[in-house]
């Protein structure tokens, strides 16, 4: 199965070079694509400096138009929307291959995952110790259960480690009036239609925790306990979702600075 990296641009990230560098490291090639809402110096300069092709989106911006478009744009059955602020070590495509090889009916294939925070590299904190928790069970038995299980508390997936399987997707889109959670509710979809997860439990990226960062935004603007919930009430009885849902904000809330 062939592989792509599609970069979602927007503004223009200090660490956009470190994330495009990070993916043309990789110890097997895959095409790098950048998509934006709307044209830039910027973005043509980055385009220039690295070679790469450039696509804007007609309809504008928005985390699901991005998303998206990102995934329309890649000719490739595999696709992994790359985060501009992230970056991936280099054995990330080689894995990401060698586990869809394994399993090439899973809609996604995903990773474990370190943070960045400034300069430092976080590979342990509360909050990835929870999310290692909720995806035990994979490595025990994988199946309906360790699905249920990653989702049912929280999103456990790290979205930017996902590797999207287009051919299993059958043209699903994410939800563009979400703010924060459309990854959480697409994974609640495939659990929801019979979909298989395959996780590969090895920290393969690091996730960049800054305050500029879009989640960040969105846990500062309070609009993620409302998705939050709404979410969870697709899993769980109302009263339940709601205190679900306040205890997994507690943990969000390391997302700030």
């Amino acid at each position: 199965m062939d592989h792509s990296f599609v970069i979602p641009v927007y503004g223009e990230s200090p660490y956009l070079a470190q994330c495009i560098e990070s993916l043309k490291a990789q110890t097997v090639k895959s095409p790098i694509i950048l998509c934006a809402p709307k044209d830039s110096d910027f973005l043509k300069e980055t385009a220039k400096k690295y070679h790469l092709p450039t696509h804007i989106n007609p309809n504008g911006g928005g985390i699901g138009k991005d998303w998206n478009y990102a995934l329309d744009q890649a000719e490739t059955d595999l696709v992994t929307i790359a985060h501009q602020d992230d970056i991936y070590n280099e054995d990330y495509t080689e894995k990401i291959l060698e586990s869809y090889e394994k399993n090439p009916d899973s809609v996604i294939t995903f990773t474990d995952y370190g943070e960045l925070r400034g300069d430092n590299i976080v590979k342990s904190n509360l909050n990835l110790r929870i999310k290692r928790i909720l995806l035990m069970p994979f490595r025990i038995r994988p199946g309906k259960w360790s699905q249920k299980f990653s989702i049912m508390f929280g999103s456990s997936i790290c979205c930017p480690s996902v590797t999207y399987n287009k051919e299993e997707l059958n043209n699903y889109k994410f939800d563009e009036e979400l703010k924060s959670n459309l990854d959480w509710k697409a994974w609640v979809d495939f659990y929801k239609a019979g979909k298989k997860f395959n996780y590969v439990p090895k920290q393969l990226m690091y996730h960049r925790i800054h305050d500029d960062s879009e989640t960040s935004k969105v846990l500062g603007e309070n609009n993620r306990k409302t998705e939050d919930i709404e979410i969870l009430k697709e899993i769980w009885p109302d009263w339940a979702a709601k205190i679900i849902g306040t205890v997994y904000q507690l943990s969000e809330k390391s997302n700030n600075g």
